[in-house]
């Protein structure tokens, strides 16, 4: 889906019209392998956005951990290090998940013609499994930071919350970048159509 996208576009397209950082983060990737920095950079930029979202101490370190590395005073062990971490706060933050989602199946089973439950206990489980999915996308975007061997971005796997002010912050993502990666450094007309 992402390379067939890239390789259809002209380079003012793809810059003036992609909306899914996936996409920049994979070309970026793919086209300048060895730019580690800018990946890492951009990824924790992208982390920073939803920082007040984030209450897990695991990925606000990892957080920390990439913008160090970024600033050249930490190195590839600590983020190996921060990874750990930040992979068990995406863990326990999608068991939580399962557990309400578990819930919600009991209460109303596929088929149900039964009101034995009350509407207002299901709605509010389903607002809490909104809120699960908002808090296991912040950790997978912390995760993501300092997980620089990743070709592309997977937060928006959990990425199940309809607000006008998360898709705010999801452009705010987008912007940055094509603001961070400096693909003016790329000729991205030959490069699209050449993506392996």
């Amino acid at each position: 889906h992402i390379k067939s996208y890239a390789k259809n576009v002209s380079a003012n397209e793809f810059m003036s019209e992609c909306n899914d950082r996936n996409i920049f983060i994979w070309l970026y990737t793919k086209l300048k392998p060895n730019d580690l920095k800018n990946r890492v950079l951009v990824k924790t930029q992208c982390a920073n956005i939803f920082s007040h979202l984030i209450n897990d101490y695991r990925s606000l370190k990892a957080i920390e951990t990439a913008q160090r590395f970024c600033d050249g005073k930490l190195g590839l062990k600590d983020l190996d290090k921060a990874q750990l971490f930040a992979k068990k706060a995406i863990y326990w933050a999608s068991k939580d998940i399962d557990v309400i989602e578990s819930h919600i199946h009991s209460i109303d089973p596929p088929g149900n013609k039964s009101f034995e439950y009350s509407g207002s206990e299901l709605r509010l489980c389903k607002e809490e499994v909104d809120q699960l999915y908002l808090k296991t996308f912040c950790a997978t975007l912390a995760f993501e930071a300092v997980d620089y061997q990743t070709l592309f971005a997977n937060a928006n796997l959990y990425l199940n919350y309809e607000s006008s002010k998360i898709k705010n912050l999801i452009s705010q993502m987008v912007d940055l970048c094509k603001y961070i990666l400096p693909f003016e450094e790329i000729n991205l007309d030959e490069n699209l159509k050449v993506i392996d």
